[in-house]
């Protein structure tokens, strides 16, 4: 009995390695995907922005703010390349522009203003109306001065403030869903098989396909709603089937004379490391070879 459960539990730890190396590299983290997009739309946004500022007929403004106006747009162009924007992580469910977000991190105008020197006022805006269009912001004397200041209007201080969308409309990524979908999926069969017709090969494959199952769940419990459900789902298949398993690896074995009179005959199993293309990409797989 020790040298089978051995026998078993190789298998099934090489499998579960591979899977979460696997999954490492190529299940991305939703999190860092809205990041990754939200900074590619915004890198967009204040490009568009530039065009515009600079395209803009500045001959009525004073000569200090001309020079004000091009400095506060070469400051817009660090702003865009250092691409450290703020997040929208959990200050409202839908896209809202953001003065300060929890981190700490400035929207353009609030890193505009603040780097004018005016941190009383980035200060004062994000402590009372962090999430205040600048259009809603006209009220306060001091904006309104520090904009004239500058040479920019109310319509373009508009332009230059985005908004950012919430962490939370993220969702569950593609790729995670798909493999999600066929390692599940594989757990569930592999259970079915086992509750209506065991045997120790369809334990093997039960407890190889479950442990795969649990850790792609396992490995993604600590993301946003959406993802979090869809691991602790794979998370509670890969448990059942695994528990199911072991009914194929320690159901009653048919007599040597009754199996040799159907003619069932087992030989062995190799499990073997694999590289195949998923998604157009090359991962990291596994190979049962059964012989009988």
């Amino acid at each position: 009995m020790r040298h089978r459960t051995r026998a078993v539990a190789l298998p099934i730890a090489i499998t579960l390695i591979a899977t979460l190396d696997a999954s490492s590299s190529r299940l991305a983290n939703p999190l860092d995907v809205h990041i990754r997009d939200e900074v590619r739309r915004l890198q967009a946004h204040f490009d568009s922005v530039d065009e515009e500022l600079r395209a803009r007929g500045t001959s009525h403004l004073t000569p200090a703010q001309r020079i004000s106006r091009t400095q506060l747009t070469e400051w817009l162009r660090d702003y865009r390349r250092a691409a450290t924007f703020p997040l929208n992580d959990g200050v409202s469910a839908g896209a809202v522009p953001i003065f300060r977000d929890s981190r700490g991190v400035l929207c353009a105008m609030a890193y505009l203003i603040h780097r004018s020197g005016r941190t009383d006022l980035v200060d004062d805006i994000s402590a009372q109306r962090n999430t205040a269009y600048v259009a809603e912001l006209t009220d306060d004397a001091r904006l309104i001065a520090w904009l004239d200041s500058t040479g920019l209007t109310v319509a373009e201080a508009g332009r230059i403030q985005p908004e950012y969308g919430s962490t939370r409309e993220s969702g569950v990524d593609a790729d995670y869903a798909i493999v999600s979908l066929a390692l599940s999926g594989g757990a569930l069969a592999t259970a079915g098989v086992n509750a209506v017709s065991p045997s120790r090969m369809s334990g093997v494959f039960g407890m190889i396909a479950g442990g795969i199952a649990l850790v792609n769940g396992v490995i993604l419990l600590e993301q946003p709603r959406d993802t979090r459900r869809l691991a602790a789902m794979n998370t509670a298949i890969g448990v059942v089937s695994m528990g199911v398993a072991l009914r194929g690896i320690f159901a009653p074995r048919p007599s040597s004379r009754s199996a040799a009179r159907s003619g069932a005959r087992f030989a062995g199993a190799t499990l073997v490391p694999v590289a195949i293309t998923s998604l157009g990409r090359p991962q990291l797989g596994v190979a049962l070879h059964a012989r009988f």
